[in-house]
């Protein structure tokens, strides 16, 4: 994600026997991101964390979507970080159940409202479900 200041690259990341966790680089709009870092404490428990989603804010800061939780039992989370990507106010569930599909979702901006876009499994198709965020 780009905004006027900063370019944001979120992804997920583990160890060798660790969960997947959120990690993050920034630079300047201009310059490549070189450094990341976990992006913590992003996650509302220990769980599993992946499939990261970014979007710039235009009143500034981020809106990060992730997925959290063990396979079988996703949950689509949602979480503002401000321009030095510290988590701002707590994260928000947007879905939850065992038909969440382990795929990244989208996100995107207009008329001061996010909407905030995941997949579902159901019966032998995969359904695309949405959320509508206000984004202040």
């Amino acid at each position: 994600a780009a905004s006027d200041k900063k370019v944001v690259v979120v992804f997920a990341a583990r160890g060798p026997g660790e969960p997947w966790h959120l990690r993050a680089a920034s630079a300047p709009r201009g310059k490549a991101p070189t450094l990341s870092r976990e992006l913590a404490p992003i996650q509302s428990g220990g769980a599993d964390a992946l499939a990261p989603v970014v979007l710039a804010l235009p009143s500034g800061g981020f809106l990060l979507q992730w997925l959290e939780g063990p396979a079988g039992a996703r949950r689509v989370m949602a979480r503002t970080v401000d321009d030095a990507l510290r988590p701002q106010g707590v994260p928000i569930e947007l879905a939850q159940g065992a038909a969440i599909v382990d795929a990244p979702g989208a996100l995107t901006f207009r008329s001061g409202k996010v909407l905030a876009i995941h997949l579902a499994a159901v019966d032998k198709s995969v359904e695309l479900r949405a959320a509508v965020l206000v984004c202040g």
